[in-house]
């Protein structure tokens, strides 16, 4: 009798080592790709992140490069070497090079007033919108972003980043990511000892899940035929798929608020009509969580009560128009009113019926339709000046956290295009009036002027005062007076093409207004209605209502003038005819008007 031979390697252990090899081939496929995918993820960040720093810093610097008041960009330095890890070096140079501010974490040695070589002026000239740009050694990356007011450039902002973090932050990914693995495959090889002696009879079920899987479709699903142990296993392989799906989706919804927010900071590079920006940033907010509608509430100019402004996705409304109500709702009045109080976001998943909200009376009708709420406040320097709401979320269950993530985000876009919207009406308009300034309406008249003649088209030019002014301020006094300046401001906004025409104070008692696209007989059309809307509009301020006329001169491009300083002049005399001849009257430029 030959003796027993002894087993070498049984089909026990081959169907362990076989089954533990495909979940580790599972594991080590979805581990690399994951880490792939969140190392690219963070390097896109990184320069998300870096480009919006430093495109924020260019609009930052604006008002100080166009007055030369250099030293006020020395705090933006310090914050920014103080706030970033990351960040090397910073510094800002005039259009000749020369640095203008400048600063190097961990030395304490300023290049202030020194000249950049000469390649790396020519490097950043060309440069005119935020970009990205790699470093000659490649141990740094550069993020340039032009210090530009409309087509006019002032300077450059460079942020020079080291990769120190983003390595830090990928090689903590990859040890996380390896001992997840390590952490699977053990417990994959356990299951598998547990379950080898019925691995046989399901096996090709489970190569067959293996091979899908590990083509990236992870809503593969054994079917569980039993409930012994291939059973079991066949439930624990659906549970980490599933496991890994869940990861999967959230990595997915990450990538989502990621890329909502860059649309949202592209919108704001690219899109200089704030409130189409707004609206734009309403649109993304509604659909990225999913809702019906939502709307932006800015508190008034001189009080605490929010006022509506605009919307988006309102039944028979179009998207971003504003809403047919003037409700103003007070500094804790209901859910908007508590925001703004308190400065944190609300989620009231119970709708109109939670305790928090309060109806009113001019818009009960929309208030009743409300099933869930979540409003956020917009801040600038923890400052809030307004509220967004997002209304009726679509999907079931209301709603979360990862919604009021995304929103306080997009929120904190919206409050800088918002307040750099009010910045540049303060800046661009007469603080009385209303109307732009001077210098805007110089800027503005240069420029239809220069299209005008690229397109061969006309301009015209109106320029009108008060009547007998100063005889009325010596008899009313000035406040009086400016009360019709004001008033006579509105009756110009009434009269004129809106977004169209520009209107503008041209200095004390005198206005002046801008015609695109107009030619004499047009702007005269025009310069009538507007005297007769004077004429007949009951100033108010005294017992009973005041009047006053105006008299208006005009002059178009090419007819009467080819340059600026002549079209105004022949506006000019034109109005001092009409001052010859009585006043209260229109007259368009002739040749017949002396100097």
């Amino acid at each position: 009798m030959s003796p027993v031979k002894k087993i070498g390697f049984s089909l026990k252990y081959k169907f362990i080592s076989g089954i533990a090899l495909l979940v580790g081939l599972i594991i080590v496929l979805t581990s690399v790709n994951t880490s792939f995918r969140e190392e690219a993820l963070l390097s896109e960040s990184m320069d998300r992140n870096a480009l919006l720093l430093c495109s924020t810093l260019a609009l930052a610097c604006q008002d100080s490069m166009i007055r030369e008041a250099y030293d006020e960009l020395f705090p933006y330095t310090e914050r920014v070497i103080l706030g970033g890890e990351d960040i090397k070096e910073i510094f800002v140079i005039d259009l000749d090079g020369k640095y203008i501010a400048h600063r190097i974490r961990g030395d304490a040695a300023s290049k202030l007033g020194q000249m950049l070589p000469q390649n790396l002026r020519d490097r950043y000239k060309l440069i005119d919108i935020p970009t990205r740009l790699a470093f000659p050694k490649g141990e740094m990356v550069e993020y340039v972003a032009p210090i530009k007011v409309g087509s006019s450039k002032f300077g450059t902002v460079i942020l020079r980043y080291t990769f120190n973090r983003l390595s830090d932050a990928k090689a903590t990914s990859r040890r996380r990511i390896l001992l997840i693995s390590m952490v699977a495959m053990l417990a994959g090889i356990a299951l598998s000892v547990v379950l080898a002696h019925f691995i046989a009879s399901g096996v090709d079920q489970l190569v067959k899940g293996t091979q899908v899987v590990s083509t990236g479709d992870l809503s593969y699903r054994l079917a569980i035929q039993s409930n012994d142990e291939i059973g079991m296993l066949a439930s624990r392989f659906n549970e980490m798929i599933f496991a890994l799906e869940c990861s999967r989706k959230d990595l997915d919804r990450k990538i989502f608020e990621i890329e909502t927010l860059f649309r949202a900071s592209q919108a704001m590079n690219f899109q200089s009509d704030t409130e189409k920006l707004v609206r734009q940033i309403l649109e993304m907010a509604a659909k990225a969580l999913k809702s019906e509608r939502a709307s932006i509430m800015l508190l008034g100019d001189q009080s605490d009560e929010l006022v509506t402004k605009i919307v988006w996705g309102i039944d028979g409304i179009d998207p971003g128009a504003k809403l047919p109500t003037t409700t103003r709702i007070k500094s804790g009045e209901g859910v908007a009113g508590m925001v703004l109080r308190s400065g944190n976001s609300i989620i009231v998943n119970e709708g109109f019926r939670d305790p928090l909200f309060k109806s009113f009376d001019s818009a009960s009708e929309y208030e009743q339709g409300i099933r869930n709420l979540i409003s956020v406040p917009l801040k600038i320097k923890d400052r809030v000046t307004g509220v967004i709401n997002v209304v009726n979320k679509v999907e079931e269950g209301g709603f979360n956290a990862e919604d009021q993530r995304l929103m306080q985000a997009l929120a904190q876009q919206a409050a800088m295009a918002v307040e750099h919207a009010r910045l540049y009406e303060l800046a661009i308009t007469d603080g009385l009036t209303r109307l732009f300034i001077h210098r805007y309406f110089q800027a503005r008249l240069e420029e239809e002027i220069l299209r005008a003649k690229r397109y061969h088209t006309t301009v015209s030019l109106i320029l009108f005062d008060i009547d007998h002014f100063k005889k009325f301020n010596d008899t009313y006094g000035h406040q009086q007076g400016d009360i019709v300046l004001i008033e006579v401001a509105k009756v110009i906004k009434q009269t004129v093409r809106d977004t169209i025409d520009i209107p503008a104070r041209y200095g004390g008692e005198e206005f002046t207004i801008i015609l695109p696209e107009t030619d004499g007989p047009g702007a005269l059309l025009v310069a009538e209605r507007l005297r007769k809307n004077v004429e007949t509009h009951d100033f108010p301020g005294q017992e009973k209502p005041l009047h006053v006329t105006i008299s208006l001169g005009i002059a178009c491009y090419p007819d009467n003038a080819s340059s600026k300083s002549v079209l105004i002049k022949k506006a000019d005399l034109a109005l001092y005819a009409c001052k010859e001849k009585g006043r209260n009257c229109s007259l368009i430029f002739s040749d017949s008007m002396s100097d």
